[in-house]
C-alpha cells in the first residue's frame, strides 16, 4: 500500500516540460493591410450603404473625393494611404492604436479617431465621423483585407 501511495504520489507531481521560455507575442486579429470597401451611416430614418469608392462626398470638388484608403495595422501603429478618384494620391498619414481599439492618425489633414468595432480574418469595421450637410454624421466604414 506504501508503495502504490509514493508512485502515485510521485506521479502527481510529474508535469511536461515547461513552455515559460518560449516568446510571446500577442497576435491582433487587426494586424495587416486593409482596403476600404463599404460605408454605413444613417440620418434620421433613412439607413445609407454605398460601396466606399462610390460615396458622394461633401464640399468636394469632383474628382477630388477619397474613393479609395489603405490602412496598415501592426500591433500599436497605423498608416493611411487616401487616393482620390482624379488618380492623385494624398500624403500618408501615421498614427497609433490605443488600447487595441482606436486608431488615432496624424497627417496633412485632421482625422477624427477610427475605433475598432469588429475584426475577423477577413473584414475590419471601423466607425468614425465624418462631416456631411453642415453636421458631423457617424459613419461605419468596412474594410477587406488586401
Amino acid at each position: 500500500m506504501a508503495l502504490v501511495l509514493f508512485v502515485g504520489t510521485t506521479l502527481s507531481f510529474t508535469a511536461c516540460s515547461s513552455d515559460d521560455n518560449a516568446p510571446v507575442r500577442v497576435n491582433n486579429e487587426y494586424e495587416g493591410t486593409w482596403v476600404t470597401d463599404s460605408l454605413f451611416y444613417q440620418m434620421g430614418n433613412f439607413k445609407g450603404k454605398h460601396k466606399f469608392s462610390e460615396f458622394p462626398a461633401d464640399g468636394v470638388e469632383e474628382g477630388e473625393q477619397v474613393t479609395k484608403e489603405i490602412l496598415t495595422l501592426a500591433t500599436t501603429s497605423a498608416t493611411l494611404q487616401e487616393f482620390q478618384k482624379n488618380g492623385n494620391k494624398l500624403p500618408e498619414a501615421s498614427g497609433t492604436i490605443e488600447d487595441k481599439k482606436t486608431i488615432v492618425l496624424k497627417g496633412s489633414k485632421v482625422y477624427e479617431p477610427r475605433k475598432i468595432i469588429g475584426v475577423t480574418k477577413t473584414k475590419l469595421s471601423l466607425e468614425y465621423k465624418i462631416e456631411m450637410r453642415g453636421a458631423e454624421l457617424p459613419v461605419t466604414v468596412t474594410y477587406i483585407r488586401k
